[in-house]
């Protein structure tokens, strides 16, 4: 009883815990009031979301009746699995941007904070939540699987860092997985796993002696990435 009144005392008193919340509250707020001025469906995202309703609706990866084999699965998948609660596809496109958009501040932050401590970690995520380019830019202008490419891709930065700083294979897995699935919502993913695993390899290589357990744990979240996509 003792340990568990301790525990949330210490929870009461954790600033950094408080002011993060504070953070994704003000998130959520902002991205819900952008969503209800009116926008425009445009570019590729009509077909995106075509794609997420018939593939759950019995009529397979199709747009226009006939398979298609250009668009990258993972979005259409994520509103599409809205599609049969909404009945709305513009409605999960502003779903996703809300819930991604505010997701992505978490990685997004523990990379900051690893990298430059709690202050300006907590300084970089307050500009990442209001920054225009990131929230309406992305909300009136581009396709609305920014957001969650954006998650995947700093869940994937994040996980980098912590392989590299833990030396640990379930981070190296990890990091393999997400850029996996960040390639599945944007193919221009691959050029980051190809830049950071080879960083990666760097990094090692200047640890002495470089050791068959590096390389191994190298392979391991290599071998991820091609499992997920």
């Amino acid at each position: 009883m003792r340990d568990m009144s301790s525990r949330i005392r210490n929870l009461l008193s954790n600033r950094e815990l408080w002011m993060l919340l504070a953070i994704i509250s003000a998130s959520l707020v902002l991205r819900f009031a952008l969503i209800r001025v009116d926008r425009i469906v445009r570019w590729d995202e009509p077909d995106y979301l075509i794609l997420g309703r018939n593939l759950f609706t019995g009529q397979g990866y199709t747009v226009s009746g006939r398979p298609e084999l250009h668009y990258a699965p993972l979005f259409p998948i994520v509103t599409g699995m809205l599609y049969p609660l909404t009945k709305d596809m513009k409605l999960n496109s502003d779903i996703c941007f809300i819930i991604f958009g505010t997701l992505t501040l978490l990685p997004f932050y523990g990379l900051a904070k690893r990298l430059f401590g709690l202050r300006i970690g907590l300084m970089s995520v307050v500009f990442l939540c209001f920054f225009p380019a990131l929230t309406a830019a992305v909300l009136f202008w581009g396709t609305m699987l920014e957001p969650l490419y954006l998650f995947l891709l700093y869940a994937a930065l994040f996980a980098v860092w912590v392989a590299w700083e833990t030396q640990k294979l379930g981070a190296y897995l990890a990091a393999g997985a997400l850029f996996g699935l960040a390639y599945l919502t944007k193919p221009e993913a691959v050029v980051y796993v190809g830049v950071m695993f080879f960083l990666l390899f760097l990094a090692n290589l200047r640890r002495s002696p470089f050791t068959w357990h590096a390389g191994f744990r190298l392979a391991a979240g290599i071998v991820a990435f091609f499992l997920v996509i």
